[in-house]
């Protein structure tokens, strides 16, 4: 949305009067003049801290990304498929799909073993609607979009989107198994064997998270798709007006601005 804006503005200023030939008595925002900013040091060390820190991100995601499909590659060379599912073998407990462009469910066989056959289904219905809703690719999405994104914001735009995704995936295993205490069965029993959690999505929930996914399982609580959609479209049309009205006033803004900054 502050791109849009900055857009809106940008196109305004250039489509329009030159607006600086008027106002001589602060500093200029601006394609054409805003260059004298360049001549102060704190300018320069903002934008070079700004920048040094959005490319940080983006090859940290880079070097994820690219470390996750190395292990990955060894991953599906060392399991074995079973159906729909790839078997590891290993005494450590997990669940968990991965893959962006051939997405596979990964299960240990330590986790595989502890399940009974109603929660091996459960948990193969999780995963598949991680698979069906396209998560792993909202996932990157989402990060390219955070390495933009003003400090501390981004953990928590992550834990909200995991843990909306990871409650829509338990309301499509319910549906799928038709018998939610197995659905919430199989989350404690991976607990109770300390399942990891990878970094990708998984089905084991984490302790503090327990009780509210199982809770949200057994009471058949909705998925708050029809709420989603509601609050999307006000959020576009607030978003647009926004932006119009920016575009609109681009004039006093420039120079409400520049006032500010002296």
């Amino acid at each position: 949305l502050a791109s849009a804006v900055v857009t809106a503005l940008i196109v305004r200023s250039l489509l329009g009067p030159d607006h600086c030939e008027v106002h001589h008595h602060h500093a200029h925002l601006c394609l054409v003049h805003g260059t004298v900013w360049l001549e102060r040091a704190w300018v320069v060390a903002a934008l070079a801290t700004v920048a040094a820190v959005v490319a940080m991100r983006n090859v940290f995601l880079i070097a994820t990304v690219l470390r996750g499909a190395r292990g990955l590659a060894g991953l599906a060379s060392a399991s074995t498929a079973h159906g729909e599912v790839r078997i590891v073998q290993s005494d450590r407990a997990f669940g968990f799909v991965a893959g962006l462009v051939d997405p596979a469910i990964y299960v240990s066989s330590r986790a595989w073993a502890a399940l009974t056959e109603i929660e091996r289904e459960a948990l193969v219905a999780h995963e598949r609607a991680h698979v069906t809703h396209g998560d792993l690719r909202a996932r990157i999405v989402i990060e390219g979009f955070l390495a933009l994104a003003p400090p501390l914001v981004g953990e928590l735009v992550r834990a909200t989107w995991r843990s909306a995704s990871e409650r829509l995936c338990d309301s499509a295993a319910v549906s799928a198994v038709h018998d939610a205490p197995a659905v919430a069965s199989a989350m404690v029993a991976l607990c109770r064997l300390n399942a990891s959690r990878p970094p990708t999505l998984g089905f084991t929930p984490a302790a503090h998270e327990l009780a509210d996914r199982v809770q949200a399982v057994l009471n058949g609580e909705p998925s708050g798709v029809r709420a989603a959609a509601i609050l999307a479209r006000v959020v576009i049309i607030v978003a647009f007006t926004i932006i119009i009205a920016a575009g609109l006033a681009a004039e006093p803004l420039h120079h409400a601005l520049e006032t500010l900054l002296g």
